[in-house]
């Protein structure tokens, strides 16, 4: 019996010029805590192990006719603090602070952000207190949170812990507010009043912004003041909303956002594919990168691997016009239904990206409108950036999924069929090992591919899926890159198939590659011989 003679801590396979090898498991765990509410679509905020949800919606999908489209008796009214460590909530009411901060936390998809102790909002759209008509509201709002989960927690006035101004620069929706340094961005969104009409009414108006807007914030006598703004406007580019924006560490070690495809393109209601890179100099899409899944806002969580150069993003369940069906085939449904997928796009050392679907999901369709909420403990980065490269080879709880819109069924639009608003909480766990080949799919690859047992003693077993018929050949190659024996070769069909390959009794001790070779891809995963 050879015994594993080689301790690995970090190894990297490659797969069309990108890494093959899951960087992590993924694991999810439903947690129930007593009366939390069913929310989407919402504002949150963390201090230490406490959560803080306001704004959003208790229903699910918006009902599409006037007037039952987005209903003011599903506008959320209240602020809950959440403890997720002892199982306890605290609710206050809104109706004490001004009618400004009112009509904002009563609104949908507002535009937010935590820095420190400070919880930015700008925008949203929903019911006015004050005529009782749909708005998106140009509302700026600094919450000190903190202060505001004491004052719930003791049952005194929240009124200090808010202060706001009214700007329309920020009269925006489903866009998303991110920040580097002491400057935000707000991608993207739009200006949307009136009663939403699936038949394009009067009920409503709707302008697009196409812009990335800038600015900074300084304080006054207490109140917010607006400095250094500048807007650009990219209505090629920018004409997108309702989608996820990640901070990210690029591989020049460069600080700046990515806005994740989004909804929807000018000439087909269809989402976008590309990806914004967004740098303090400028902006730039994505070169040569299509994203397929998990097109619209969901919970999402930006991971960086110091060691390996990686940014790692993954993105919960939503919205999407490709899926993969039980079968493991890439699916295109243009009706962008709901999907159970867990996502993940990786941009590699040499700037390269993948996308690919993890092999958990989440165990129903939901995630739209859900957010992701760290776990305190978990070692971050600037921006909540999760530090990979400090996680221990350990299962690990890096945050939770929150809330969302559940549906039924895939398809609902316009069916009648009710979704609703989620209140399920799953804890995410992920674990490092470097010695798994990976059971993630390559989204964009020709064929995707598994090896095990590994490390393996005297065999191993093939899995691989092919998306075309062809001659696939496969060659056992040592860790200098040369061949050492080929293993077999010959033509399949397209689908799945299987192959168990007996090693050479000669074979050392020593890591080792079987490259897959297609006639338009090749591919190699790592194998660990062991004696």
């Amino acid at each position: 019996m050879r015994k594993l003679a080689l301790t690995l801590s970090l190894i990297t396979s490659v797969l069309f010029g990108y890494s093959q090898t899951s960087p992590f498991h993924l694991r999810l765990e439903e947690i129930t805590i007593n009366n939390m509410p069913g929310i989407q679509s919402y504002v949150s905020g963390e201090s230490e192990s406490l959560w803080v949800l306001m704004g959003g919606r208790i229903d699910g999908l918006h009902d599409h006719r006037p007037p039952q489209s987005f209903s003011p008796t599903y506008a959320n009214d209240s602020i809950y603090v959440v403890d997720p460590v002892n199982n306890q909530i605290w609710t206050s009411g809104i109706t004490q602070l001004n009618t400004d901060i009112q009509n904002q936390l009563l609104a949908t998809n507002i535009n937010f952000t935590q820095i420190g102790d400070s919880l930015y909002l700008l925008g949203g759209y929903g019911v006015s207190v004050i005529d009782g008509l749909h708005h998106t509201h140009g509302v700026l709002t600094v919450i000190d949170v903190p202060l505001l989960i004491q004052a719930i927690q003791n049952g005194n006035s929240i009124t200090s812990a808010f202060t706001s101004i009214t700007d329309t620069r920020f009269k925006v929706t489903g866009g998303y507010l991110r920040h580097i340094g002491d400057t935000f961005y707000l991608v993207g969104g739009q200006d949307f009043d009136g009663r939403y009409n699936p038949m394009g009414g009067p009920s409503y108006t709707q302008q697009y912004t196409s812009a990335l807007q800038s600015f900074q914030v300084s304080f006054s006598n207490g109140l917010p003041v607006i400095q250094n703004y500048n807007s650009v406007v990219d209505t090629n580019n920018l004409h997108r909303r309702d989608y996820n924006v990640l901070n990210q560490i690029f591989p020049d070690q460069t600080h700046g956002l990515t806005a994740f495809s989004g909804v929807f393109q000018t000439q087909a209601d269809l989402p976008y594919l590309d990806m914004v890179n967004i740098k303090p100099n400028g902006y730039a899409i994505q070169p040569n990168f299509e994203q397929k899944l998990n097109n619209y806002h969901c919970a999402s969580v930006a991971l960086y691997d110091s060691v390996a150069n990686e940014s790692h993003n993954l993105f919960f369940g939503g919205i999407a016009q490709f899926y993969f069906n039980s079968q493991d085939s890439l699916m295109e449904d243009q009706s962008v239904p709901f999907v159970s997928t867990i996502g993940r796009v990786s941009r590699f050392a040499n700037d390269s990206m993948a996308e690919f679907k993890m092999a958990t999901s989440m165990p129903a369709l939901l995630g739209s409108g859900a957010e992701f909420i760290h776990e305190p403990n978990v070692p971050q980065l600037d921006y909540g950036i999760i530090d990979l490269a400090s996680i221990p080879y350990t299962e690990t709880l890096i945050g939770y999924v929150v809330g969302g819109i559940e549906s039924p069924q895939a398809n609902v639009f316009m069916t009648g069929v009710p979704s609703y608003a989620s209140n399920r909480v799953f804890k995410v766990y992920i674990t490092k090992d470097p010695l798994s080949s990976t059971s993630d799919i390559p989204v964009n690859a020709n064929h995707w591919v598994k090896i095990y047992p590994n490390p393996t003693v005297e065999s191993v077993t093939i899995d691989f899926r092919l998306k075309e018929s062809g001659m696939v050949q496969f060659t056992l190659i040592n860790n200098e890159g040369k061949p050492v024996k080929q293993l077999k070769a010959g033509k399949y069909t397209l689908g799945q198939h299987q192959v168990k390959m007996v090693l050479p009794d000669s074979l050392q001790p020593a890591l080792y590659f079987i490259e897959i070779k297609t006639e338009s891809k090749h591919e190699r995963l790592k194998l660990i011989v062991g004696e």
